[in-house]
């Protein structure tokens, strides 16, 4: 048991602190010498619109540079043979006068000119001037349904 005691007051003497190195000072910092610094050359950045250009306007623009505006009338332009339902008064059309993509057609019953065979597979449309939010240009038809053209024939 003395040992224990001998061993616990060993313990909590006060053991000497050992003194911390010493932190070397810092060297004085020396200027560089003075060199002339060009600055580079800048080009100069173009100037960016505001937002990009959507499909409809970057259509409706190519449209204006391609020769079309609205109210342009163009006869005997064929209807796709593939029709999409989208919507009850959309036919696709073709055949523009310098314009390769499919655009869309207005009409008061699209169902009425499925399916599309000739002779009744042209129509005449008018430009309206716009193009769709997917960059599809939209006409509007003189030619209502097949019905009335069926009618005006006989």
């Amino acid at each position: 048991m003395q040992t224990i005691l001998k061993k616990a007051k060993d313990l909590l003497k006060p053991q000497p602190i050992a003194s911390p190195k010493p932190i070397p000072e810092p060297e004085p910092v020396s200027e560089p010498p003075a060199v002339p610094v060009e600055a580079p050359e800048t080009k100069p950045e173009p100037i960016l619109a505001a937002s990009p250009k959507t499909p409809k306007d970057l259509a409706e623009e190519t449209a204006r540079q391609v020769g079309l505006e609205q109210g342009d009338e163009f006869a005997n332009v064929k209807l796709c043979k593939a029709q999409t339902p989208r919507n009850a008064r959309m036919l696709y059309i073709e055949g523009i006068p310098n314009w390769s993509e499919r655009c869309i057609c207005w009409v008061k019953d699209a169902n009425s000119w499925k399916p599309v065979c000739p002779p009744y597979d042209t129509l005449t449309v008018k430009y309206t001037g716009m193009a769709t939010v997917d960059g599809v240009l939209q006409f509007e038809s003189s030619d209502i349904s097949k019905r009335n053209r069926l009618r005006r024939a006989q």
